[in-house]
């Protein structure tokens, strides 16, 4: 894994090299921020496994929630799309308690009857 890792980032920066050369010679200035290879995670690990570190670095206060979801898996664009969707929830939360409506109660528990089987 530490072979492909080290590929990852020799490749990374030849990668962002050869499209800041590509856009000069296409004309076009070379980006005011510094660009980065964004690769996919070489290890394989378990979805469950990787989600509960994550959670438990998030937290921790060890990582904003936007590097918690980057370190599952989700792209700039999904991660927009959720910062927009809690904002909204956020918003329509605070709108709520001004005109008085509590969050629903949560459904009771239900209890089952039967008899308990044994293996």
């Amino acid at each position: 894994m530490k072979k492909v890792e080290r590929k990852q980032r020799d490749f990374g920066e030849a990668l962002e090299e050869t499209m800041a050369l590509a856009m000069r010679f296409n004309g076009e200035q070379a980006p005011p921020v510094d660009s980065e290879i964004v690769w996919a995670d070489p290890r394989t690990e378990s979805p469950g496994v990787l989600t509960d570190a994550v959670i438990k670095q998030y937290a921790g206060g060890l990582i904003p929630w936007e590097a918690a979801l980057e370190k599952l898996g989700y792209s700039q664009t999904q991660i927009q799309r959720f910062s927009k969707m809690r904002l909204s929830d956020a918003l329509m939360k605070g709108v709520e308690a001004d005109q008085g409506v509590a969050d629903p109660a949560p459904p009771a528990p239900v209890q089952v009857k039967g008899p308990i089987i044994r293996a």
